[in-house]
C-alpha cells in the first residue's frame, strides 16, 4: 500500500487527574500526546508546538507510508482507548499502552529503534540510558540516546520518563525534570537525587 499519509486528521483534548492532555492522530496512528495542562487552550497550544516539528521532521524525510502500516481498527476505537488509558495512567494505576499505535514518520531510523526499545520497557521500571544503548548493540551510544528520546512526541504512551542515568538520577526530560520525577514517582519508582557538581 503506497501513498502519502499528509497531515494530522483528528486531535483532541482530554481531561485527566492533573489537567488536560492534547492529542493528534492521523491514519498510521498517535502523531503527538502532550503532558496534561491547566486547561484546553494551553493544551492545544503545547500540541500545536510539537506538530510543527513534526511536519518540518516529515519535510525533510519524507511522508511515504510504504512502510508504515495504517492502524487497525476505526480511529475512534483507538482514542477512546488512549483516553481510558491516560484517566487510569494519571490515577497511578498500572497501565499498559502497548495496543496504542504510533506515527513514527518523521523519526530517523535510529531514533525509531530507541523509542520502539524503550516502549518495551514496563510499568514501575527503569532502564539507564546505556542500558538501552546496549540493548540495541550499541553500548558506546548512550547520549544518542537520551538526544533521540528528547524527540518522542509521545510521552507515557512511549515511556521515555522511565529511562534514567546510570546513577539511577533521573536525568533530562522534554517536560521537565520535575514531570519525569512525578510520572516515575506515580509509578512506584524513586530516582536517586541528581549529584550536583560544586
Amino acid at each position: 500500500m503506497g501513498g502519502l499519509v499528509e497531515d494530522v486528521i483528528y486531535s483532541e483534548t482530554m481531561v485527566v487527574a492533573g489537567g488536560r492532555v492534547a492529542a493528534a492522530w492521523s491514519p498510521l496512528g498517535l502523531v503527538a500526546l502532550t503532558l496534561p495542562r491547566e486547561d484546553e487552550g494551553e493544551a492545544l497550544r503545547a500540541l500545536e508546538s510539537v506538530l510543527v516539528a513534526w511536519r518540518a521532521a516529515l519535510a525533510r524525510t519524507g511522508s511515504a507510508t510504504e512502510q508504515e502500516p495504517l492502524c487497525h481498527g476505526s480511529g475512534a476505537e483507538h482514542r477512546e482507548r488512549l483516553a481510558v488509558l491516560l484517566q487510569e495512567y494519571f490515577l497511578g494505576r498500572e497501565t499498559d499502552f502497548a495496543g496504542v499505535p504510533v506515527d513514527w514518520r518523521g523519526y530517523t531510523p535510529f531514533t525509531r529503534e530507541v523509542l520502539a526499545a524503550t516502549r518495551t520497557i514496563p510499568w514501575g521500571a527503569t532502564r539507564s540510558y546505556g542500558e538501552v544503548a546496549t540493548l540495541l548493540g550499541r553500548p558506546r551510544a548512550a547520549r544518542a540516546v537520551g538526544r533521540a528520546l528528547a524527540a518522542n512526541r509521545t510521552p507515557v504512551v512511549v515511556p521515555c520518563h522511565r529511562v534514567v542515568r546510570g546513577t539511577g538520577a533521573p536525568g533530562g526530560f522534554t517536560g521537565g525534570v520535575g514531570w519525569k520525577e512525578r510520572l516515575l514517582k506515580g509509578e512506584g519508582v524513586f530516582c536517586r537525587a541528581a549529584v550536583r557538581a560544586t
